[in-house]
C-alpha cells in the first residue's frame, strides 16, 4: 500500500512539473523584450517541435498511469475491507457461541452438578 501511495505521489509531482512548474508551455521572458522576429522564430520552433502536442500526449499518458494506480489502490482498499468484514463476522460467530454457552449454563443444560 505504501508503494502505491508513493507512486501516486510521484505521478502527481510529474503532472505538476509538466503543467505548473515547467516553462515549456510559456514564452521565456527574453522573447517578451526581443524584437518581433525573435518571437516569431520562437513560435515557429515551438510549432516545429510540436510542444503543445507533446505536452498533451504526456498528460494523457500520466492520466492513464494515474487511473491504473487508482484502480490498484481501490483493489487494495477493497481487499482490506473484505478482510475486515471477515474478521467482524468471525467475532460475531464467537460472540454467539459464547452467548449460547452462557444461556446453556443459565438454564442448567450445561455444567457440572457435583453432589447431586
Amino acid at each position: 500500500r505504501k508503494e502505491v501511495a508513493q507512486l501516486i505521489g510521484k505521478v502527481f509531482i510529474q503532472k505538476a512539473a509538466v503543467n505548473l512548474l515547467s516553462t515549456v508551455l510559456d514564452t521565456p521572458e527574453f522573447f517578451w523584450s526581443a524584437p518581433d522576429a525573435m518571437q516569431n522564430l520562437y513560435k515557429r520552433v515551438c510549432d516545429y517541435m510540436e510542444l503543445d502536442n507533446r505536452v498533451e500526449v504526456l498528460n494523457n499518458r500520466l492520466m492513464v498511469l494515474q487511473e491504473m494506480l487508482d484502480m490498484l489502490r481501490d483493489h487494495q482498499n477493497n481487499h482490506h475491507a473484505a478482510r475486515l468484514e471477515l474478521i467482524v463476522i468471525w467475532l460475531i460467530v464467537i460472540e454467539v457461541v459464547v452467548g449460547l454457552f452462557e444461556c446453556a449454563s443459565l438454564f442448567g443444560w450445561m455444567g457440572t452438578h457435583v453432589g447431586k
